[in-house]
């Protein structure tokens, strides 16, 4: 099991602690500049670069060229712009990139087709079809925003619904009306709980052999591995210390 995001990390760290002759050594090909050097010159191109999505030049961070041939039609605005579907739409700000998903750099090619097959079936044709159709009464509401409505469109005033020590009055709630989502809002957040469920379910049946054999082998017996060996020199820890650290952990999560 390779975790993507764990390389980077040890890469980052080599790269701060390895000497010149060691990155001479473990690294023979053609590319002269050292890592350290490398990551420097990164560095500062982003730094510098950041200057101008972030203060000089605002709208570098998102623009759509195609909203901007029919700014005033609603229909092509609400498909091309950025708080749309935004299709066609440009991002060249990298916080923007990476607000919502890790870094395309360090997610696998086979994790990003699976993301963008995801986002293509949930915001490009559910939505829509969900939207134009009236679904939910979600025409009353803008297409895509986190903010939260009432059912004739007005912004939901959530402190109408809250006694003074902010819990919630259920008769002012029945009173003022249920809370409604936008349909975008509601397709993004639905799944963030089928999520929880589903790196469960993919971990078993992908991983679920493995795990088990592991969790079977003692370190002694996994000599094959190198942190295995340097570990090897150790007592193993009684099984009932991890048990009370899960029991702990378990407790304090639920308060």
């Amino acid at each position: 099991m390779i975790w993507p995001g764990a390389l980077v990390q040890c890469a980052f760290f080599r790269t701060l602690h390895e000497s010149k002759e060691e990155d001479a050594v473990n690294n023979v090909t053609r590319w002269k500049m050292s890592r350290l050097r490398l990551l420097l010159y990164v560095a500062l191109a982003s730094f510098l670069y950041y200057w101008l999505p972030g203060y000089i030049f605002p709208l570098l961070a998102a623009f759509s060229f195609l909203c901007l041939l029919k700014p005033t039609n609603l229909l092509f605005s609400q498909i091309t712009g950025i708080s749309g579907l935004g299709v066609g739409s440009v991002h060249l700000d990298w916080s923007y990139i990476t607000a919502y998903l890790a870094s395309p750099i360090i997610v696998p090619g086979w994790a990003q087709l699976n993301i963008l097959f995801g986002f293509v079936v949930l915001v490009w044709i559910v939505t829509p079809i969900m939207y134009y159709t009236n679904t939910w009464g979600s025409k009353a509401f803008p297409l895509g925003t986190t903010d939260l409505y009432r059912a004739d469109g007005s912004l939901y005033d959530i402190t109408v619904v809250l006694d003074q020590n902010s819990k919630l009055n259920e008769t002012a709630y029945k009173q003022y009306g249920t809370i409604r989502l936008t349909v975008m809002f509601a397709l993004a957040y639905g799944p963030t709980f089928a999520a929880l469920t589903s790196c469960i379910v993919h971990t078993i049946l992908f991983h679920g052999k493995e795990i088990i054999r592991q969790f079977n082998m003692s370190i002694t017996e996994a000599m094959n591995e190198v942190h295995a060996k340097l570990m090897a020199r150790y007592g193993e820890a009684p099984e009932w210390w991890y048990t009370i650290v899960f029991c702990v952990n378990v407790f304090v999560a639920c308060l």
